[in-house]
């Protein structure tokens, strides 16, 4: 009886000891999970980070490039053409008026006056759209600008924490 007792303790310690060597076995398993995640986490989020950079660098240009050409293809190109018909217009009344009779010539003279005012107007609809084509694209470089300055600051303060902590693990 004595000896089954011991048998059975032995059997408890063994039992015991796989028991634990499994507990390690799992939470070996499980942090390696975790190691695991973690990096995968922070591949993706480095991936995330360089995509960010890329796409903001292409933002960047391409917004710029894209407001430009936009404005220009609706709004400069149609002036400038209706300033070209304008002018060619114009031109061609003093080519009429230098041969009307007097009673002819003021009511042209009216006519053309007319046509220089529009023209005028659409000049300074052009010189007005140039202006606000600087100010659009200044207001945009700033915004990336103030952007990339709170990113740096965001990457300074992440550094600093990480060196924080790393004295403080040192200590």
């Amino acid at each position: 009886m004595f000896i089954l007792e011991e048998q059975e303790i032995k059997l408890m310690k063994e039992q015991q000891k796989q028991n634990e060597r499994q507990k390690d076995y799992f939470f070996q398993k499980c942090n390696n999970q975790k190691l695991f995640n973690r990096q995968r986490l922070d591949q993706q989020d480095s991936k995330r980070k360089l995509q960010y950079q890329i796409f903001f660098k292409n933002i960047k240009t391409k917004s710029l490039k894209n407001c430009q050409l936009n404005l220009q293809n609706s709004l400069i190109n149609p002036l400038k053409q209706n300033i070209i018909k304008y002018c060619y217009k114009i031109y061609l009344f003093l080519q009429i008026l230098w041969k009307l009779p007097y009673n002819m010539i003021i009511y042209h003279a009216f006519i053309l006056m007319f046509q220089v005012y529009q023209l005028m107007k659409m000049i300074m609809l052009l010189i007005l759209i140039k202006k606000l084509l600087l100010l659009k694209i200044q207001i945009l470089q700033k915004e990336y600008e103030e952007i990339d300055r709170e990113k740096r600051e965001k990457q300074e303060k992440k550094k600093n924490e990480r060196g924080k902590k790393t004295l403080g693990n040192r200590k």
